[in-house]
């Protein structure tokens, strides 16, 4: 069912299918696959910057609770209208930087629709990444303004020592459509879900998976 978000025009639908029970603690199928689209991708400090987008799913934020890392199911809420992406990488070795603070930007018409530190994502298909549902202002063009952070915590050897310690910048016009994010392809696992295993990793023009 579509539910009203933030806008009047902007609307959600939830296609996933109730989780597998009696998952295995162990990595599973999961219940469903599904596409996304390109927003666009930047050089952002001799990094580049992709931005992506897919239905709203669920995820689970994994966090350091005294000692026990505890990992809390997130749902899509009311307002999310998409699952928006961003993959960080160097661009001549295609290695995908795997934990920098990313921070988006959403605005359309000069009004903010979004503003978070997103967080950083592994997923079957796509390794490393950053993510977030998010709402948008309906179909309407909006700007996307991805910050990354420098990494002075996070260590680099051989070619990259020393290397992207200064924070930068990559934006991004994004046409949004709800008939075109409704034409992302979603197929349900149904006769896989749950077996030990694992889906592929996905395979994209321009985009290396954050695999190793």
């Amino acid at each position: 069912a579509g539910c009203t978000g933030l806008f009047e025009a902007a609307t959600t639908t939830s296609r996933e299918p109730p989780l597998v029970e009696d998952r295995p603690d162990a990595i599973y199928v999961p219940t469903h696959v599904e596409g996304m689209k390109p927003i666009g991708t930047a050089d952002a400090g001799g990094l580049t910057v992709g931005a992506f987008y897919s239905y709203a799913h669920r995820f689970w934020p994994i966090e350091n609770e005294g000692g026990e890392w505890v990992a809390t199911r997130q749902d899509v809420e009311r307002e999310d209208a998409v699952h928006l992406m961003v993959t960080v990488w160097e661009p001549e070795s295609g290695v995908v930087v795997p934990n920098t603070g990313v921070t988006v930007e959403l605005t359309a018409d000069g009004e903010s629709v979004y503003e978070e530190v997103v967080y950083p994502m592994l997923s079957q298909r796509m390794g490393n990444h950053y993510g977030d549902n998010t709402p948008v202002a309906g179909d309407a063009t909006h700007e996307v303004r991805v910050d990354v952070g420098g990494l002075d915590d996070l260590a680099r050897f051989g070619t990259f020592e020393g290397e992207f310690g200064s924070a930068s910048s990559a934006t991004f016009e994004w046409e949004y459509s709800e008939a075109e994010r409704n034409k992302i392809p979603f197929r349900t696992l149904d006769e896989r879900q749950g077996r030990r295993g694992a889906v592929q990793p996905m395979e994209m023009d321009a985009l290396p998976t954050g695999t190793a």
